[in-house]
Formats: structure tokens, C-alpha cells, sequence
């Protein structure tokens, strides 16, 4: 009983010191230069076309050209015929994305426009394939 015990001990504390969390294995580092905040966008049903504004803490104007603003593409308004695979988006959503024109970067701002091709979802703002989400764009409904 005595050497289960030791057993069991070694295990467990062998167990605990080799899974350390600096180990490299986390996909979730964001990269050096990446703004320190980025606040959330309310985009109320804004148009294409329409200029908004990115606040946070952080934006390097000289990495301005790096910095993407993506938002989900529109789907074609034509119905076609093609067969939906499985693991494919929902009938009005796409699973492309479009970037955000950006026409200004301030140290508290990233100033971008609405793409004409914008459909429903998620919006993000990416530096060197770091995505961090910053709204749910919803198309106004006439």
C-alpha cells in the first residue's frame, strides 16, 4: 500500500511540474506593437460607406498600412442552385471576409469606412493575423 502511495505521489507531482504554462504552446500571444486596447463598435445598422471610428490605447500610425478591419462579405443577392456542404454558414451569412478602408491612425483611433460589400457579422480588427473582435455589423433592414 505504502509503494502505491509513492506511486501515486510521483505521478501526480511529476505530472503538475511538466505542464507548465510557459511553455510556448498558447496561440493566443499577441504580437509585439499590438494596440494595448481596442474598445468595442456600435455600428446601429450603419451604411455602406459610412465612416466610423476604432478608440482604444496603443495605434502606431507607422504600422497604419498592417492594421485590417475585416467584416464578413455580403453573399450574392442572386438565388442560385448550389447545394449547401455541410459546415457551411448560414443561408445569409458568408464565410468571406472584406477589409475596411483606413483612412486615418492616431495613437487613440483608427478612423476606416464601411465597405460597400458588407454582409451580417462579426467584425475584427487583425495585426500580423492576430484578430481581435470589435462589433456585429447587421445590415439595415428597409
Amino acid at each position: 500500500m505504502k509503494k502505491l502511495i509513492l506511486l501515486f505521489l510521483a505521478t501526480a507531482t511529476f505530472s503538475v511540474v511538466s505542464c507548465s504554462s510557459d511553455d510556448g504552446g498558447s496561440k493566443d500571444i499577441k504580437p509585439e506593437g499590438y494596440p494595448e486596447t481596442l474598445n468595442q463598435v456600435a455600428f446601429n445598422a450603419q451604411a455602406p460607406g459610412t465612416r466610423m471610428v476604432l478608440t482604444g490605447k496603443g495605434f502606431d500610425e507607422a504600422k497604419s498600412s498592417e492594421y485590417k478591419i475585416t467584416f464578413v462579405k455580403a453573399l450574392p443577392t442572386k438565388s442560385s442552385n448550389a447545394v449547401i456542404a455541410p459546415r457551411a454558414p448560414k443561408p445569409e451569412e458568408s464565410n468571406e471576409n472584406v477589409e475596411a478602408y483606413i483612412f486615418k491612425v492616431t495613437p487613440t483611433e483608427v478612423h476606416f469606412e464601411v465597405p460597400q460589400e458588407v454582409g451580417n457579422g462579426t467584425v475584427s480588427f487583425e495585426y500580423k493575423k492576430y484578430k481581435t473582435p470589435i462589433g456585429n455589423y447587421q445590415k439595415k433592414v428597409k
